[in-house]
């Protein structure tokens, strides 16, 4: 019996209600989440329509470009963390414009937040959204889907809203902070099925009210690349569509295999950066994991490399830059005074630890169980005098898992790291670092800095070979006095030439 304007408020779309936010009913958390108002609408066989006047209970993005707008969108409860609690990881959080990382304030119990939830059919590789707020507020927020994914909607006790998915069932996502410029490709991996968001907002200044003026969602299909620019030569679109966000960016696989066989390999061109081992990325030549845990050597190996091949030719990755920052209360970097080593000599060095705020490059690549030696070369010849320390997972793995926000591939587990070693740049060529063989295969972690601490850092060529080392290296031509081993040595000093003088 309610008066309703229509014209303002599609409170009630043919004679069915649509939201309850102007009837002031709330519930706190997502169960008392609004439903978005625009977009296209759920058939009762579960295929959508897209058809302008589709309805009534509306909410799923569309797949053209025109920003369908939700405005003057206010709150839908209060925080209570007895009831849904909102974690979010420190500086795992994304600015999604530029998908640099960020740290946001949790919300605080009792402060007004907006639960909005929407849908995103199945397969759309990306979609793009805008979360604006022009009220003064410091707004951050966090997404949730549903992991019981529906395509349809119910109406939920009390507020009496259309809801997809169980709201009482979601798992994180992403989180971030209000979009710096206009429509945003969030990096959150396509489903096979439906997926049915839950997107929490609050103010971090906690002030009492919070207020987005305008949420705007397009591209929700995402068939074929967005609008491209001009063709470049060496520059191609991916071949097949993408079960991924980042389908349809161009890539320039002549130095950066970002995508491979359908597969996200690394986000380092995204600019989605992440501080600290979390944020690493993967060494994008070697061998791969098979599914059993044994090691693809095939010259086609794939779609995610990183283990040190057995041979003697170099596999070199080009041009790598820096993750993230050095933020020491994410991962702290301790290096021995005068306990690092330059490789080539095998001398002892001290280095300058990076500082607060410094470029990091952190890269992750895995030597087989039982390899005595490997070699590396980390080159940097662009007048950086950089510094390096060693890491391996506690938990070694002879696979790889996709990281929450990056989404690259890692192997072992960045956040359980056990120091190495550390030194300089390499005086030579081929250096064997005297790490010791496992009897498990080591997934490593590889911090490079600037010690100048200018600002930026590059390191022109990483590169490994030798990862089995079953017999020794090649040894130099044999004279008078000197002789090799008789036996393998347990050790990286395996085929050293030695004076038994």
């Amino acid at each position: 019996g309610l008066l309703v304007d229509h014209r303002t408020d599609p409170l009630v779309r043919d004679g069915i209600l649509v939201s309850s936010r102007n009837l002031n009913v709330k519930v706190n958390g997502p169960r008392g989440a609004m439903r978005w108002e625009r977009g296209a609408s759920w058939n009762a066989d579960g295929s959508i329509d897209d058809r302008p006047n589709a309805g009534p209970v509306l909410g799923i993005v569309r797949c053209g470009s025109s920003a369908e707008t939700q405005s003057q969108v206010s709150d839908t409860g209060t925080y209570d963390p007895s009831d849904f609690t909102i974690t979010v990881p420190p500086g795992g959080c994304i600015e999604p414009s530029s998908g640099n990382a960020v740290s946001i304030t949790p919300p605080v119990a009792g402060e007004p937040v907006i639960w909005l939830n929407f849908d995103v059919r199945a397969n759309a590789q990306w979609w793009e959204v805008q979360i604006n707020d022009n009220a003064g507020d410091t707004i951050a927020w966090a997404l949730y889907y549903s992991n019981a994914p529906s395509t349809s909607t119910s109406q939920q006790p009390v507020t009496h809203s259309e809801l997809s998915g169980d709201p009482n069932d979601l798992t994180f996502a992403l989180c971030g902070v209000e979009s710096a410029s206009t429509w945003n490709t969030l990096p959150v991996p396509a489903q096979s099925t439906a997926s049915n968001f839950y997107l929490a907002i609050w103010d971090q200044a906690a002030d009492g009210d919070v207020q987005v003026n305008n949420f705007k969602a397009r591209y929700g299909c995402a068939k074929v690349a967005p609008p491209s620019p001009p063709c470049m030569p060496g520059l191609v679109t991916p071949s097949r569509r993408l079960e991924a966000v980042e389908a349809g960016l161009l890539v320039d696989h002549r130095t950066d295999p970002l995508v491979r066989d359908g597969i996200l390999v690394s986000s380092r061109n995204l600019n989605v950066k992440v501080n600290g081992p979390r944020g690493a990325m993967r060494w994008e030549r070697g061998a791969s994991w098979n599914a059993d845990g044994s090691i693809d050597d095939r010259p086609n190996a794939g779609p995610v490399l990183g283990i040190v091949r057995c041979g003697s030719s170099a596999e070199t990755q080009s041009q790598v830059s820096d993750t993230g920052t050095y933020d020491p209360s994410d991962f702290t970097i301790t290096v021995p005074p005068g306990g690092c080593i330059e490789p080539s000599s095998g001398n002892a060095v001290s280095i300058t630890p990076p500082v607060a705020g410094e470029p990091v490059i952190w890269l992750n690549f895995d030597v087989r169980a039982n390899a005595q030696w490997w070699e590396v070369q980390i080159n940097d010849n662009a007048g950086d005098t950089i510094a390096w320390a060693l890491y391996y997972s506690n938990a070694p793995s002879t696979s790889t898992s996709q990281q929450p926000v990056t989404h690259s591939e890692l192997s072992g587990d960045p956040n359980d790291l056990t120091f190495a070693l550390c030194g300089v740049e390499s005086a030579s060529t081929w250096n064997t670092l005297p790490v010791p063989a496992q009897s498990t295969a080591s997934n490593f972690y590889l911090a490079i800095w600037d010690q100048a601490a200018d600002g930026d850092v590059q390191v022109n060529n990483f590169k490994a070979r030798y990862g089995c080392a079953k017999v020794a290296p090649p040894s130099p031509p044999c004279m008078p006095g000197l002789v090799t081993p008789s036996r393998r040595l347990e050790a990286v000093e395996a085929g050293l030439l030695v004076d038994h003088r």
